[in-house]
């Protein structure tokens, strides 16, 4: 037992594993890092009920028989002192480990997870065991905890020696599974098979195929489909089927086979049609036909008798076939984000539909003659064209949520009184300057947003809302609230901001039950003594005013725990301020304060302080008895002093004192043993102080922007460090005993004097990201060994001149970044970063791309801007998750046709290349919403571009035809600004 202090004990079990008290909680370390929070402990069974625990054989079966009990028998939570808590805890982990790591003494959501980790970190017993306690469960065979083995991957873990093993375990356990190409194996668990992500090549790959009769629910991917096209014939009981994200461009027409079938997920694909043949799905309640291509639909889709929930959202659909009110048994249709202009009325013929989503799709009408539905609940028609909603609204008698937010609506009807079912309303980002009163009729109405909007004012009725709890009215143009208001007893959270407010109502006592009050950005001088009223008040915003003064008579928010004063023109802050006992969170950055209410004492509760950008010349002596202080922000204040005292503050976790003009390391801050984020960025620091090594806790450091020659080695006793940023400094290495950083993820060194790439870095075993930007490496080292962690690499602006062929042996890299250097080619090696999904060679030289760069299946961005590049071989239409391609500033005979194969592409940059025209099967790439063509040779814009129905961004200036602007080029611009297209701001200037 290792004793810190009052506030943190540990309790060491062996090498590997550790306990901590911290504060009141108690944490797992392993391995020097913080694995989890202990949560529960004590299990409560009452005599009577010892026998029905007989037969347990793990804590996961006594706390689901626990589950059974009365809760009249059976409380759940005790009041414990937290001690208690750690040493009962203590005692259970040192048992479990005393028992090898018996996982039936833990529950299996705490004991697998431990025991991966200590494995992972080379505990010896957990090595042994970790494989025999995943078998040992499975014969076991309780069900609960295979199914967390499985769902959390765990059966994934055994090699291709050990899968026999496995399967032979699951046969015991008769629990049915496949087994594919020697090495894996996939669980059937409730009827359910998921083959996604599998490499099968072709099903006698397959073993177990007798087991899919069993199936009902199955999972499967495009790799799977591609291989094995006809594998769906081999289900003959599905109920649900999921191919969605697959890549599928046609639906495999066995599905139509399955009569069974009730839940079918084709969403995310790339279809374009839909096969005629959806009406031999006669058990077919739930079809998600989302984010395709689709621009019409099969009438035999219209005969789905059964259908429940239609999902036809994000597609290329430009109007609704009246026959949709054949579907009669629908209760669900999302149709958001289509580009459908004007509904049919027979839409709204279904009994039974419930839920109706038509937003984001280019509507600009509603129908007028609405019929009475009575079954419509929930109305979504955000973000169109609408200029009207009709009277005949009131017609749908049973809507209890509405939604016509970002629309063009300058008034509403004032039948929307009517609907008395009405719960939700949000009229939200319009051009709405009054309200019609008949809403205030709505009894039930509990929630209202009206903000965005230009209202001067609320009606003084507002009050007949009785049961309103929330109103969101920012972002209006209010000068002033109505006294009414004081008559909703119900409000529970207030949405001020954002207007022109200076005074509130003198009386606000009747918002008894107010918990929420956001008054930001408007013009208070003070904060109003009425505010002061509303005693149940837990989170109060003044940020973003002119308010000098606060009210003494703030004392009375006792329940407060949340202050926002941020961004005002405070001096100075009341002594009743620290009469808020409950405050957790106190902001009072950007103000003219130079000290605090000794008062502040009293604040035994807060955690969450931040001063920055006031004119403290030291850390005010009052923080040292703020014994919850966790994080404290004192950034852009000219701190000179903190006090020696500063050591007592057990508890606190994060201090931030950047741009302080600190000129050396504040070595008190070292004796803050419980601190995990520490950072001072932009001060005149020279060097650390070898106090450093105390901060045992120390996880996120950063000394960016500082004056560095050197890092104290003892650096290297910080074995809880994650991120380290040591950015703008003059370092020219670092230390050896970076080597014990263990858990380091994130390093950031760009701006810094580094020749030689810091080979010490290589070999840690948790590093993800490293950042050294702006040196002046000129090669990579010859490591003796490549993390395998490692998954960002950034290398920009350094001297390089080859492409360092030592960076292709990381493995799982993801992203690798040399923009600006002085490459010519990519090695040929490149194949082998097959994890690769973003690569940067930005600025090069590169004259031509190599074939095995095509290889890099998972790539999503490329960027290849400033190069010498001629073209672009065709077999980059391998790289089919491409979603971002930058080849701009190259020197192109011609647009490479290619790259109109790339099906997903979002984000297309081939700016100042000399192109003289740009190819109409541009069209091919459906999904395109940024096209940046500046500075090339084109004579006019290309007409077909009026048909991409994504576009959202479009680049084209610096192009012969903007010097003589035809009045054809006008009229494209127009309406490609009609359909939503953002041009560059010289056509916003020159024509609207």
């Amino acid at each position: 037992m290792k004793k810190f202090g009052s506030d943190l004990e540990e309790f060491k079990i062996n090498k590997y594993l550790t306990v901590r008290l911290e504060g009141s909680t108690t944490y797992i370390y392993i391995n020097g890092k913080r694995f989890n929070q202990c949560k529960h402990l004590i299990l409560n069974i009452p005599t009577e009920k010892i026998p029905d625990f007989d037969e347990i054989e793990s804590i996961d079966e006594a706390v689901e028989g626990l589950r059974r009990l009365n809760e009249d028998e059976f409380e759940t939570s005790f009041d414990v002192l937290p001690e208690t808590e750690f040493w009962g805890h203590c005692s259970n982990l040192q048992t479990w480990y005393e028992n090898d790591y018996d996982t039936c003494l833990l529950h299996s959501n705490l004991s697998f997870p431990l025991l991966k980790e200590l494995s992972s970190v080379g505990d010896p017993i957990a090595k042994r065991v970790f494989k025999d306690e995943i078998l040992k469960r499975i014969k076991i065979g309780y069900r609960p905890v295979i199914y967390f083995l499985v769902h959390q991957g765990y059966l994934d873990l055994f090699s291709e020696e050990e899968i026999e093993v496995l399967a032979e375990t699951l046969k015991e356990a008769n629990i049915p599974f496949i087994q594919y190409n020697k090495d894996k194996v996939k669980v059937i668990l409730n009827n359910t098979l998921d083959l996604r992500f599998l490499n099968v090549q072709k099903i006698s790959d397959i073993t177990g195929i007798d087991s899919f009769d069993s199936v009902k629910n199955l999972y499967i991917s495009f790799d799977v489909l591609n291989s094995i096209p006809n594998i769906l014939n081999y289900f003959k009981f599905l109920r649900v089927l999921d191919l969605g994200n697959s890549y599928l461009t046609e639906v495999p027409l066995s599905i139509f086979q399955m009569e069974h079938l009730e839940v079918l997920y084709l969403n995310n694909n790339i279809l374009k049609e839909l096969p005629d043949r959806f009406d031999r799905l006669k058990s077919l309640k739930t079809l998600d036909l989302e984010n395709n291509q689709l621009q019409s639909l099969p009438p035999s889709l219209f005969n789905l008798q059964e259908i429940e929930e239609l999902y036809l959202g994000g597609n290329l659909l430009t109007e609704l076939s009246p026959i949709i009110n054949n579907l009669k048994n629908l209760k669900e249709l999302r149709l958001e984000r289509n580009n459908i202009k004007k509904l049919p009325e027979e839409l709204f013929q279904l009994k039974k539909l419930e839920y109706l989503y038509l937003n984001n799709i280019n509507l600009r009408e509603f129908p007028e003659n609405l019929k009475p539905f009575k079954s419509l609940n929930s109305l979504v028609l955000a973000n169109n064209k609408i200029k009207k909603i009709p009277q005949s609204i009131s017609n749908f008698i049973s809507l209890s949520y509405l939604d016509v937010s970002g629309n063009d609506l300058v008034r509403l009807p004032e039948s929307l009184g009517n609907l008395r079912f009405l719960n939700y309303l949000d009229i939200s980002r319009n051009n709405l300057k009054s309200i019609p009163r008949s809403i205030f009729k709505i009894k039930n109405l509990s929630s209202l947003c009206i903000n965005y909007n230009d209202l001067e004012e609320l009606p003084g009725d507002i009050d007949h809302l009785k049961k309103l709890n929330s109103l969101f009215a920012d972002n209006n143009k209010l000068t002033k609230v109505p006294d009414s208001i004081t008559n909703m007893t119900e409000l529970r959270c207030i949405d001020l901001s954002h207007n022109s407010l200076f005074s509130l109502p003198s009386d606000l006592r009747g918002l008894e039950n107010l918990t929420v009050l956001y008054l930001s950005y408007n013009k208070f001088k003070n904060v109003p003594e009425a505010v002061c009223q509303l005693k149940e008040l837990n989170s109060l915003t003044f940020s973003n005013n002119n308010i000098r003064k606060i009210s003494k008579e703030i004392k009375n928010l006792t329940e407060l725990k949340e202050l926002i004063l941020s961004n005002n023109k405070l001096k100075e802050l009341p002594e009743e301020l620290g009469e808020l006992e409950n405050l957790l969170t106190l902001d009072l950055s950007n103000n003219s304060l130079n000290k605090l209410p000794k008062s502040f004492r009293q604040l035994d509760k807060l955690q969450y302080l931040y001063l920055d950008f006031n004119n403290y010349n030291e850390l005010p002596q009052i923080l040292i008895e703020m014994s919850s202080l966790l994080i404290l922000n004192c950034n852009s204040n000219p701190i000179q002093n903190i006090p020696n005292e500063f050591s007592k503050l057990k508890s606190l976790k994060h201090i931030s004192l950047e741009n302080c003009n600190i000129r050396k390391f504040p070595d008190i801050l070292t004796k803050v043993i419980l601190l995990s984020g520490l950072y001072l960025n932009n001060n005149k620091i020279d060097s650390i102080p070898d106090s450093i090594g105390n901060l045992k806790n120390l996880s996120y450091f950063s000394l960016k922007n500082n004056k560095l020659n050197e890092i104290n080695e003892k650096i290297g006793e910080l074995t809880s460090l994650q991120f380290l940023d040591l950015s703008g400094n003059k370092l020219n290495q670092l230390p050896r005993t970076f080597k014990n950083l263990a858990l380091l993820n994130n390093i950031f060194l760009n701006l810094n004097q580094f020749e030689e790439f810091p080979i010490v870095l290589t070999s840690l075993p948790n590093l993800t990201t490293i950042d050294i930007k702006r040196n002046k490496l000129k090669r990579f080292p010859k490591a003796t060994s490549h993390s395998t962690s490692l998954l960002s690499l950034s290398l920009d602006h350094n001297k390089f001149e080859i492409f360092p062929i030592e960076l292709c042996l990381f493995p799982n890299l993801e992203a690798l970044s040399l923009n600006y250097n002085r490459i010519k080619e990519i090695p040929k090696e490149i194949r082998n970063l097959n994890k690769l999904t973003t690569l940067e060679l930005n600025n090069n030289k590169i004259l031509i791309l190599p074939e095995s760069l095509f290889e890099l299946n998972y790539l999503t961005t490329l960027k290849l801007t400033g190069n010498q590049l001629n073209e672009i071989p065709s077999s980059i239409k391998e790289l089919n998750h491409l979603t971002h391609l930058f080849i701009d500033n190259n020197k192109f005979l011609s647009f490479p046709e290619s790259i109109t194969k790339l099906h997903k592409l979002k984000s297309l940059d081939i700016a100042i290349c000399g192109l003289n025209q740009i190819p109409d099967s541009l069209l091919d790439l459906r999904d395109l919403m940024g096209l940046y063509l500046m500075g090339n040779h084109l004579e006019e814009i290309p007409e077909f571009l009026l048909k991409m129905e994504k576009l959202e961004h479009l680049v084209i200036n610096h192009n012969p035809f903007c010097e003589n602007i035809s009045n054809e080029t006008i009229a494209r611009i127009k309406k490609l600004k009609k359909k939503g297209v953002r041009f560059f701001p010289i056509f916003s200037r020159l024509f609207f």
